[in-house]
């Protein structure tokens, strides 16, 4: 997803949803077998909605964990 498909996904979501947000390809594989992302993105994307206020985001190394505001 890029920024603005990334701001729709979220803006769609509730306030004090939490979203876990993959932002390498590699993500996957850093979590439990059957793990699913709510969405795959890019570092840029997530900090960009983090700056608008969109968003608090805490990176964890391959995906960030997203609280939509």
């Amino acid at each position: 997803m890029n920024v603005t498909e990334l701001k729709e996904f979220v803006e769609s979501k509730p306030a004090g949803t939490k979203l876990d947000i993959a932002t390498s390809q590699y993500a996957d594989n850093t979590t439990a077998p059957g793990y699913r992302f709510d969405a795959y993105s890019n570092p840029a994307a997530v900090r960009s909605l983090e700056k608008k206020g969109l968003i608090k985001a805490t990176s964890n190394w391959r995906y960030y964990e997203v609280e939509v505001l």
